[in-house]
């Protein structure tokens, strides 16, 4: 499903989502022409597996981010990352704000570039503050350099807690790979699992869209 090729509209409806549950992959999704904020609704009210990230970074690792923004994405995690999502024409803090809020977890690039970078602290402070109120992690550091254990801030503390991801020989395929892979088993082993809406086992109720 994956590789599907979508040459001409492609309809999904209730009970498809009922019946394969966490089965059908984010892309199948996509290439049908599903919007972001219908995924979104798609996650939290048919049942389906909840793997969405927020990708915090600084444009000194561009290319890293967009690089894992995009193998991410192909493994079936939903991802922001402001450069491809945020809307033309909105406020950026108003729009990386909600975003935080609404993807499941944020994984925040470490590097001595991002960790003097006052909305990568409050991207990193949001997630906290999730976790708290939430019971449940929410914030994954990953790291491309040595930066994060000789960071003096007040956060450091809550971050080095955490076993943080290794991506520091991100540019040997090998290597990357291998961090990719213990990254997205993490994620998923982290996955919340939203419970099927009552109307979607109602027959009285088969004929009846969702108002967004």
């Amino acid at each position: 499903m994956e590789t599907a090729t979508h040459r001409g509209p492609s309809v999904i409806d209730l009970d498809t989502l009922h019946k394969s549950k966490d089965r059908v992959p984010e892309l199948f999704f996509r290439g049908c022409g599903v919007p972001e904020n219908l995924l979104t609704y798609l996650h939290a009210g048919a049942g389906i597996a909840f793997d969405s990230c927020f990708i915090s970074f600084t444009e000194a690792d561009d290319a890293f981010s967009r690089r894992l923004y995009s193998d991410l994405q192909v493994a079936g995690v939903c991802c922001w990352r402001w450069k491809e999502d945020a809307r033309w024409g909105a406020t950026l803090m108003r729009e990386v704000d909600d975003a935080v809020r609404r993807y499941d977890k944020l994984i925040v690039i470490c590097s001595a570039e991002s960790l003097k970078a006052e909305g990568v602290m409050r991207e990193i402070e949001r997630a906290l503050q999730r976790e708290h109120r939430e019971n449940r992690e929410v914030l994954f550091p990953i790291r491309i350099d040595d930066a994060v254990f000789s960071w003096k801030h007040a956060l450091q503390a809550d971050v080095v807690r955490k076993h943080i991801g290794d991506f520091r020989d991100w540019r040997n395929p090998a290597a990357y790979n291998q961090a990719m892979d213990r990254l997205i088993q993490s994620l998923r082993s982290a996955r919340v699992t939203s419970p099927t809406f009552a109307f979607l086992n109602d027959e009285r109720a088969s004929s009846v869209a969702p108002v967004l």
